[in-house]
């Protein structure tokens, strides 16, 4: 570019430009932290005003709050996505949990950063809890047809099976050997499975006709 050449900026959708900002907030957060964000700072890594930037997003805290979510939103796209491809029960747990593993493998400093601030936390709690609730209702449902559970008992499972999957994906978060993802993967199914398949022949309502 020849010197006195003004740049022409690309006209940008206003979710694209969004988009931007939280790719730029991402990239921020992973590297530097936290604190290394703010408004200032996103409008020139996403080559915007600071102005401009509080268009889309009132505080720093709101902005980095929409990047939780839009994280947590990724992975409930593909756990709808994975309860139409799969044709049974396993499928499922293996899709979803080979989801959430690779998020925290990918994912899980930006994730463990941003989770770690109350603040951002907190105004986050709302989408979120909103999404899980939806995921576990689909689930208990699952369980219920598939193994005769009474609904607090699918309930209660579900539940434990998510503190499971969380428990699986810090351990992958924290390894250094890259064999752990496939086997921390089959031990989730396996152990997932059995405790289904025990539940039901102990919990189980009996059909009968």
């Amino acid at each position: 570019m020849s010197k006195g050449t003004v740049r022409k900026r690309t006209r940008l959708s206003p979710e694209k430009r969004k988009e931007l900002i939280l790719d730029a907030a991402a990239k921020v957060v992973t590297s530097e932290g936290v604190s290394a964000v703010s408004m200032e700072r996103m409008g020139r890594e996403a080559d915007i005003s600071k102005a401009l930037v509080y268009n889309y997003f009132s505080s720093r805290n709101e902005l980095l709050a929409a990047l939780l979510c839009r994280e947590y939103e990724a992975i409930n796209e593909e756990y709808i996505e994975a309860s139409f491809v799969a044709g049974d029960i396993e499928e499922l747990c293996r899709l979803t949990s080979r989801s959430y593993l690779i998020h925290a493998r990918d994912k899980g400093e930006l994730l463990q950063r941003l989770n770690n601030e109350p603040a951002i936390f907190e105004l986050s709690q709302d989408q979120r809890s909103t999404n899980e609730k939806m995921m576990n209702r689909f689930l208990i449902k699952q369980l219920m047809q598939t193994y005769h559970l009474p609904a607090r008992t699918a309930e209660v499972c579900v539940d434990m099976m998510g503190g499971l999957i969380a428990y699986a994906s810090k351990h992958v978060y924290r390894s250094t050997d890259d064999a752990d993802f496939q086997l921390v993967e089959d031990l989730v199914v396996e152990m997932t499975m059995a405790s289904l398949k025990e539940a039901s022949k102990k919990h189980g309502v009996k059909l009968t006709g």
